[in-house]
């Protein structure tokens, strides 16, 4: 399994401190911010849609996976449930970092 971690934000230092921490840097590729021409691109790449985050009203991230055809991974926070159907992902709930794991090896072994 292989993770490309798109944008940037404040927790990026540290996570990518984190990531070399546990040895497995290698397998996340961080992309810092792009240009939005390149989601479509960098989207149809992947696998699946990761989004973890703590709040984000919704994320455009999950609509423009779904439109790629990807599902989606996301806590259950904020908008993500309009989008994040059984159909097309797993909302898992928040903070719930075992679910997240479960969710996150069951579609990359499906």
């Amino acid at each position: 399994v292989r993770f490309v971690w798109i944008g940037s934000g404040i927790l990026r230092d540290r996570l990518e401190a984190e990531a070399d921490r546990l040895g497995i840097r290698h397998a996340i590729r961080f992309t810092g911010l792009v240009p939005p021409d390149r989601i479509p691109e960098l989207l149809n790449a992947c696998d699946v849609v990761l989004h973890p985050s703590y709040r984000e009203g919704l994320a455009r991230v999950l609509p423009q996976g779904l439109i790629v055809g990807r599902p989606a991974i996301s806590y259950d926070v904020d908008g993500a449930r309009e989008v994040v159907l059984p159909e097309t992902g797993i909302l898992v709930p928040f903070l719930d970092r075992d679910r997240l794991a479960s969710a996150i090896l069951d579609l990359a072994g499906n």
